[in-house]
Order: structure tokens, then C-alpha cells, then sequence
């Protein structure tokens, strides 16, 4: 009698492959297991060398007769005393997230690797890794804050040599569409769809400098680079800095170290240690709303819809380094700021298009969904020094009470004053005759 249990992961003997059938038989000992190839398709061999193979073929390419396997037992199989099973490995990608509670400043959740058993060392807090698009948000906030920008300021989306003043250098911004340029778009629009050469024509206008203090007020402490590939997320943090400077975002701006240890008692509960928040105000309540503002959008309509399944106001921003070799989610809630991190030890690529809304979102969601049971949605609200005007998005004029139109916000003071005049269509008849 066998003993297995569905989701039951153990080490098996492989006793037979059938290229032809795509079937492989693994014994467990009292008991054997069938594994499909349409459910191994994924798995690689590494080279002697290190170096990842390419997929397989076939099921021989994945194992072979006499060869220890991990299997993941799922249910028996009808009319077989065979329980069908899938191939399982120990990732050799790694994982991280942390959680702050934006209320008080705690660290909530950390999560510092697959397995702390096998490895001690901490992502969350001892590795620097290049956060992509993900440092964005710091960028854009910055250009709020010069007032050279508002969200509904036109850039161009489009390719340009750039001579980089700051290194000498010579480059073309790609976005991540290759050859996906839509020509002049709004800022709103540029971070939602998260385009690279806005954001470089951005950091040209406001400078390095700005936006490395800027990110300093926010909590990321680490050094950045001092030239314009900042703007893609070149530097290397820690995701426990990027977390808490996007907590600085959601406080409406203030800043406070993160509390990773509360309080310490002895047996008779007197008190030895304790810690608590010590909030600054860093950053304009106004500059930071308008950050979460259009972190909104990203969420509502760009490249991290998914987040939408937490039914419930959120804002964040994806992000994905150079050759996919990290993976990042960063965001929050009106109750909890959180970072997820995908990546390889070795900095080696997690593959094509493992970018940051399909490897580290999904840990993200899982978490929050958890993290929100039994919470009441609620919104971010609005500060003074906002304003929220209805514009014309064809124009970026205000809109008439007869243009369509709709709400966007501004810091007060650099809203738009002047009023789009509603085209009278004979008029514009009229005009176009003439012009012939």
C-alpha cells in the first residue's frame, strides 16, 4: 500500500521515458508516479559550465532512465494505480518582499529568500540591485516638483542620439516596444505606459542632481549615478530603501527610518529597548499626491493592471532592469506599502520577457490580497496645494461646457487658465474653404 499524498513533493527514480508517448514512469518506492512532458516543457539543463540549455524537445532531453528526480505527486490517475505527477525543481531564481505599515513605519512582512534554510543571506536588505522602471516615480515626482512639468505636459516619445554631458557618452534611449514610439504624449501617459525616452527627456531637463536628492528625501540612501541613465533605474538599492522611500510617497510625504524591531521586554515585561517613528516632513504633501497620482494610471491602465484584482484604490510602478536580470513591483494601498523582487543571484537573465508585471507583480498580489482580508478600500486623500480642474485632453486647456472633457489634478498654481473655444463646424467649413 502506498502512502502518497497529492501535493507531496519527494525524490524519485526514473525507471522508464517514452519520447513517443511523452511519458515518463518514476518510482517513489511502494508506489509510482507518471509525469507528461506537456507539463516539463519548461525545465533546462545547465552545462557543466554553468550555462542554462535550451528548452526541450522532448522528454528525453529532460531526464533519462536511472536519474534522481524531484516530483510534485498529484492525484491518482482512473483506472491506475499510477498517481500523475509533475517534475519539480529547487529554483535556482530567488525571491524577496517586504511590507511596511505606512501608519507607524513597521516593517510588516519580510521575505529575504526561497528557502532561509539554505541561504542566509537577506535580499530584502543586503543586496543592491538596478530597479528599472521602478525608481521612475522619483523621477517623475521631480519634474512635478521643478513646476517645469504638470501631468498633462506634452514630451515626445520618439528615438534621439543623446550625448550624455554627464559621461561623454553617446546612446539611444529604446523603450521597451522596440520601435514603439507614439510621438508627443502627455507625462501622465509617458509613466503609465512606462516610456523610456520621455523619462530620459525628462532627467535632461531637470537634471541628475535634482532627482538623486529628491530620491534621498524619499529614503534611498544608496549612491546613484550622476548621469542620465538614472532615469531608467541604473542604480542599485535595496529593496527595503525603495519600499520605504515609496512609503514616503504614501504618507503625502513625510519621511521616517523603517522600524524593523519594535520592542524588547525581558520575562517580567519590562521594557529594554523600544522604537518608534520619528516623521519628517521630506517632501510637499502636494508633489507626493501628485506622485501617487499618476501611479494611479499605471495601475488603472498601464503596465500593472493586474493589481486591479485587489478591488480597491492602489497605486505602483513595474520595473525591469537591463536583459530582464531583476524583476520588481513596487506599491501600495492606503494600508500597506510593499516591494516584490524577482532575480538571479548571479545577475543572470530570468529570461525573455520576465519582466517586472509578470515575475514580481504576481508575489505582490498574492500578499496584498492576504494582507487586505477583512479591510475597508478606501481612498488616498487629497491635500491642500492640489487642485483638480476639468481639461480638455485634446488641447490641455480647460474644457468649455461644451467640450468633453475630464478631471486631472495639479499642483496649485500651474493649472491651465485659459479655456478651449468649442469649434463651430460651419465655422470650420468656412475657414478650410478659404484656405483653398
Amino acid at each position: 500500500m502506498h502512502t502518497l499524498a497529492e501535493n507531496v513533493d519527494t525524490v524519485g527514480v526514473v525507471k522508464s521515458v517514452d519520447d513517443v508517448k511523452g511519458l515518463a514512469i518514476v518510482d517513489l518506492v511502494g508506489a509510482q508516479v507518471q509525469v507528461d512532458f506537456a507539463s516539463s516543457k519548461w525545465m533546462r539543463r545547465r552545462s557543466p559550465d554553468g550555462k542554462l540549455g535550451a528548452l526541450p524537445a522532448k522528454l528525453s532531453d529532460v531526464t533519462h532512465p536511472g536519474e534522481l528526480m524531484r516530483v510534485r505527486v498529484g492525484k491518482v490517475l482512473p483506472g491506475s494505480p499510477l498517481f500523475a505527477a509533475t517534475f519539480f525543481q529547487v529554483p535556482v531564481v530567488q525571491g524577496a518582499l517586504v511590507s511596511i505599515d505606512p501608519r507607524d513605519r513597521t516593517v510588516v512582512a519580510m521575505v529575504g529568500a526561497y528557502d532561509s534554510s539554505t541561504s542566509a543571506f537577506n535580499r530584502a536588505t543586503q543586496a543592491r540591485r538596478q530597479p528599472g522602471s521602478s525608481f521612475k516615480p522619483f523621477l517623475y515626482a521631480t519634474a512635478i516638483e521643478s513646476q517645469k512639468f504638470t501631468p498633462i505636459s506634452i514630451v515626445n516619445d520618439a528615438p534621439e542620439a543623446i550625448r550624455d554631458p554627464f559621461t561623454g557618452k553617446t546612446w539611444k534611449p529604446q523603450n521597451y516596444e522596440k520601435g514603439g514610439f507614439e510621438g508627443p504624449i502627455t507625462v501622465r501617459q509617458a509613466l503609465t505606459k512606462s516610456k523610456n525616452t520621455v523619462s530620459v527627456r525628462l532627467i535632461e531637463a531637470v537634471g541628475p542632481d535634482a532627482v538623486i536628492a529628491f530620491a534621498n528625501r524619499a529614503g534611498i540612501h544608496s549612491a546613484l549615478p550622476e548621469n542620465l541613465t538614472l532615469a531608467l533605474g541604473t542604480g542599485e538599492v535595496s529593496m527595503l530603501e525603495i519600499a520605504n522611500a515609496y512609503t514616503t510617497l504614501q504618507t503625502g510625504g513625510l519621511y521616517a527610518d523603517p522600524i524593523l524591531l519594535v520592542k524588547v521586554a525581558d520575562s517580567k515585561g519590562t521594557v529594554l529597548e523600544e522604537h518608534h517613528a520619528a516623521p519628517e516632513q521630506a517632501i510637499a504633501p502636494a508633489v507626493a499626491f501628485l506622485a501617487t497620482s499618476l501611479m494611479r494610471s499605471v495601475v488603472e491602465e498601464g503596465t500593472a493592471v493586474a493589481v486591479q484584482e485587489l478591488d480597491r484604490p492602489a497605486a505602483g510602478k513595474t520595473g525591469t532592469a537591463q536583459e530582464f536580470r531583476d524583476a520588481w513591483f513596487t506599491g501600495y494601498t492606503t494600508n500597506f506599502v510593499t516591494s516584490a523582487w524577482v532575480g538571479m543571484d548571479d545577475h543572470e537573465p530570468l529570461g525573455p520577457a520576465e519582466t517586472g508585471g509578470k515575475a514580481a507583480l504576481p508575489l505582490w498580489l498574492a500578499f496584498m490580497k492576504v494582507a487586505h482580508q477583512g479591510l475597508p478600500a478606501t481612498d488616498f486623500k487629497v491635500p491642500e496645494g492640489v487642485v483638480q480642474v476639468r481639461i480638455d485632453p485634446a488641447t490641455g486647456l480647460l474644457a468649455g461646457k461644451a467640450v468633453p472633457g475630464r478631471s486631472e489634478y495639479f499642483l496649485a498654481g500651474t493649472e491651465p487658465t485659459e479655456e478651449t473655444r468649442a469649434v463651430d463646424p460651419n465655422d470650420f467649413l468656412l475657414h478650410d474653404q478659404g484656405r483653398r
